[in-house]
C-alpha cells in the first residue's frame, strides 16, 4: 500500500512505471493512475488526511516527495508549482462538470 485512508498527507507520489489505484474505504476503485501520474498532492496542498487508499495493482515504481521538500520546491521554483496546479485543474475539471450537470437536472 502506498497510502492509507485517514493517514496524514505528509508526502506525494509520482508514478513512473506500473499502475496504481485509489480505493475508497469501502473498497470501491475511484481512480486508476498511470505513469507519469501524481498521487497525494491534493492532501499535501490542502493539509488534509488521505481521502483514499492508494494501492499498486502490480509492481509500480516512482518516487515520493515529502511535504517539506514540496513546499521548498514551490518557493524556489514556481514552474513546478504551476505544473502541479495544472494537473489539479485537469483532474478536478471532469468531476466538477459531472456535479454541475447533475445539479441542474
Amino acid at each position: 500500500m502506498i497510502y492509507e485512508f485517514g493517514h496524514p498527507s505528509d508526502s506525494m507520489f509520482i508514478l513512473l512505471d506500473g499502475q496504481i489505484v485509489a480505493r475508497t474505504k469501502t473498497g470501491v476503485d475511484i481512480a486508476c493512475i498511470s505513469p507519469v501520474g501524481l498521487v497525494g498532492e491534493m492532501g499535501v496542498i490542502a493539509d488534509e488526511v488521505r481521502s483514499a487508499d492508494v494501492i499498486a495493482i502490480d509492481q509500480a515504481m516512482g518516487f515520493q516527495i515529502t511535504k517539506d521538500a514540496l513546499l521548498q520546491l514551490f518557493t524556489e521554483r514556481d514552474g513546478i508549482f504551476r505544473k502541479i496546479l495544472l494537473t489539479l485543474v485537469k483532474t478536478s475539471r471532469p468531476s466538477f462538470t459531472i456535479r454541475t450537470a447533475k445539479s441542474k437536472s
